[in-house]
């Protein structure tokens, strides 16, 4: 289960995005049973947004997580991340992402 309580707000959000998005090279993969709520917890902590998460806890709100997915959406929107797995010739599809050409170079610039 989620935690009751939002943590993160609109820019906290949108800096742990951007952290995920450099620290995978865009390579995203947004299914249940990849590592995404962890990584966002991770991200999240190392930012000191929330404290330190132990094995397994739940920290971040499942609100706090949906508004991540949109951050990552939005990217996908603005044509920094696309469909597709750069990692593997097997994943072409959602919920694998990857970044573009014009990704590389906006994130060169955060």
């Amino acid at each position: 289960m989620f935690s009751d309580e939002d943590k993160l707000n609109n820019q906290e959000i949108s800096e742990v995005i951007k952290r995920l998005i450099k620290r995978t090279k865009g390579n995203i993969n947004i299914d249940k049973h990849s590592r995404f709520y962890e990584n966002l917890q991770e991200i999240a902590s190392e930012l000191g947004y929330i404290e330190k998460p132990k094995h397994n806890q739940l920290i971040l709100s499942y609100n706090d997580t949906i508004k991540c997915v949109e951050e990552v959406w939005r990217y996908v929107i603005e044509g920094i991340l696309a469909p597709g797995s750069s990692s593997s010739g097997f994943n072409f599809f959602f919920p694998y992402l990857h970044l573009t050409e014009r990704g590389k170079k906006v994130i060169d610039e955060w």
